[in-house]
């Protein structure tokens, strides 16, 4: 009823839920713009900005009529954030340190090899014992499936017990999309054992794109939510 535009919103009708906005629950706010017809142009993509930690990723419309899309609609890239931070050299004798996972649905970037929610787990630095162990991959994001998990030199399954790869991204969201998340990010590799090879970064999680209509065209056009590749380096994908 007011404050629309502003920090704080008055409505006319009481919330069902009670909904907070501290450490890894973010809420926001979305006004849903409702038109007549949408045409996408050939050669122009619509898209929503990036998720930053606490807003966006998401684009949201309504129509009563169609949805013409002879361009592109995409939020790829737009959803959960990769790690900005390296860390984790491994040991003498021993496997090291995890690096840094993805963003996920269950929090923010944080120094593990677990999975964080939907978000890869970040892999192992090498050790330097007698089997010469090599640094493990970060975990893939996850969303509608789950991400994948890279082991030492990229196997299906660790070679020993303290290499096991960063931990896939669960499945998020539901598949009759009543419940939506982003997608969560990639988890960076682990590094190499004295720490002078800094592991290779994981990919930001794709966005959501919520579109009401009564007839969606997409003959010409493209709708699209991709998850960023992740980088390489010497010490693992």
């Amino acid at each position: 009823s007011s404050g629309g535009g502003s920090t704080s919103l008055t409505l006319q009708v009481a919330l069902n839920y009670t909904y907070t906005d501290s450490g890894a629950s973010q809420a926001q706010a979305i006004k849903i713009p409702q038109y007549t017809n949408i045409t996408v142009d050939a050669a122009k993509t619509w898209t929503a900005p990036s998720w930053d930690g606490n807003i966006n990723g998401i684009l949201v419309a309504s129509v009563n009529g169609t949805i013409d899309i002879n361009g592109a609609i995409s939020c790829n890239s737009a959803g959960f954030l990769k790690a900005t931070a390296q860390t984790g050299q491994g040991t003498s004798g021993i496997a090291g340190s995890p690096n840094y996972t993805g963003e996920g649905n269950t929090g923010a970037s944080t120094n593990q090899n677990a999975a964080l929610g939907n978000g890869g787990g970040g892999g192992l630095a090498e050790g330097t014992d007698a089997n010469s162990k090599n640094s493990s991959g970060g975990g893939g994001g996850g969303n509608g499936t789950a991400g994948s998990q890279l082991n030492e030199r990229g196997s299906d399954t660790p070679q020993s017990a303290t290499q096991a790869g960063g931990g896939g991204g669960a499945t998020s969201g539901s598949a009759d999309l009543t419940t939506m998340e982003l997608g969560g990010a990639g988890g960076n590799s682990g590094r190499n054992q004295n720490g002078g090879t800094a592991g290779s970064v994981g990919g930001d999680g794709a966005g959501i794109i919520f579109l009401f209509g009564k007839t969606f065209d997409l003959t010409d056009g493209t709708i699209t939510a991709i998850g960023d590749n992740g980088s390489t380096s010497n010490t693992g994908g």
